[in-house]
């Protein structure tokens, strides 16, 4: 088990669940209109006879592409079931012309690209969505394996096309990795390794001051604070400063601020990795991760599924 699937785990024992997305909605509609093609007693009958096999629900079975090819490919065997998923591919490609980008639709084209390669390029849509729009007193937390994701999640966050009073900030080890724009400040780790509740005031102050003068604000200041890698913290032996910190800032912060904090999960050893899952990760309200592209949020927070019911997918 990869280190992204036992932090999965963990996220369920903590009572985060997944955020619904598109993805799931494009999936389901998907497998039905293929499965069709058997008629419309055939497509009833299969997914009955599948889902009494497994103990399955039709949601658990048509909304898990992983549970959906495993169990049809068992049932029906792999040329019957070849079939079905050529079909299932084109109608995938389909509603992602309705419901995705340009970017997307561009990548979703390609021929050699699997089914659930399709799926973890929706899904990864949805992410930088969702990130655009993070309520102001968010505070978030990715989990990542490779720069390239990271950067691509921070740089959403950062871009704000319509908040005009937005300071920025972005802390790293040295040298960032990211293109860090002119209006985005810079710290390293060790400018403010000092003691938690001063530390977070340092970088609250700081990072006011990188509102352009050319263009004072007329309204209030809104912070984004993003990080590299927190684990940086927990190798320099400040294991307990991190776990003070983040049980400050909490879940909810101020309504003009945002935080997206961020692990390289490969760089933790297990008891790391259980210190991360079991006292830092409760205090964020949304957990991205890359492998595959996915979003949590406790039970208590819902208002990205609020957000998605007013963001169907087209017929």
């Amino acid at each position: 088990m990869n280190n992204i699937a036992k932090c999965v785990r963990k996220l369920d024992e903590l009572e985060y669940f997944p955020v619904a997305c598109r993805a799931e909605e494009i999936l389901y509609k998907s497998i039905r209109k293929s499965l069709s093609q058997l008629g419309k007693t055939g497509e009833k009958a299969v997914i009955h006879y599948i889902c009494t096999i497994y103990g399955l629900s039709e949601n658990e079975l048509l909304r898990n592409y992983d549970l959906f090819e495993s169990a049809f490919n068992d049932v029906l065997g792999q040329a019957a079931s070849k079939i079905i998923f050529s079909l299932i591919k084109k109608e995938i490609l389909t509603q992602a012309v309705l419901n995705s980008s340009g970017q997307t639709i561009e990548a979703i084209q390609k021929p050699d690209l699997s089914i659930r390669e399709m799926i973890s390029l929706i899904n990864y849509e949805d992410i930088k969505r969702h990130v655009r729009v993070l309520p102001l007193h968010s505070h978030s937390v990715c989990l990542y394996e490779t720069t390239r994701f990271r950067d691509q999640v921070i740089s959403t966050f950062f871009a704000d096309d319509e908040l005009t009073n937005t300071s920025k900030c972005y802390i790293s080890e040295d040298r960032p990795s990211i293109e860090i724009q002119k209006e985005i400040n810079h710290l390293t780790y060790r400018q403010i390794s000092i003691e938690p509740s001063q530390m977070a005031r340092n970088i609250f102050d700081m990072t006011k001051t990188s509102c352009s003068s050319a263009n004072p604000p007329k309204g209030p200041i809104v912070l984004k604070i993003a990080e590299e890698d927190a684990g940086w913290w927990l190798r320099n032996g400040y294991k307990e400063k991190l776990q003070i910190l983040e049980e400050l800032l909490g879940r909810e912060l101020g309504k003009n601020i945002s935080i997206m904090c961020a692990f390289v999960v490969s760089k933790l050893n297990n008891k790391e990795m259980d210190l991360v899952m079991s006292n830092i990760i409760p205090h964020h309200n949304l957990v991205i991760t890359e492998d595959p592209p996915a979003m949590y949020a406790p039970s208590t927070h819902t208002f990205f599924k609020n957000e998605l019911k007013n963001d169907p997918v087209s017929e």
